[in-house]
């Protein structure tokens, strides 16, 4: 049972070693870059909806 453990382990490094060390800091902008982008989607294009629906039904704002 260890060993299967181990080798899990061996596959994860691997991935980090070959796939994430080769690519710097390009995974960490994307994400920042993904989460800057969906928080204006929702301030302006979401929220705004939401707002008027609670305006004309008298809702809290």
């Amino acid at each position: 049972m260890t060993d299967f453990w181990y080798n899990v382990a061996d596959a994860i490094v691997w991935t980090f070693k070959t796939v994430l060390e080769p690519l710097g800091n390009l995974p960490n902008l994307i994400f920042t870059l993904l989460i800057i982008g969906g928080i204006f989607y929702w301030m302006f294009v979401v929220q705004p909806r939401y707002t008027r629906k609670a305006k004309d039904s008298g809702g809290l704002v």
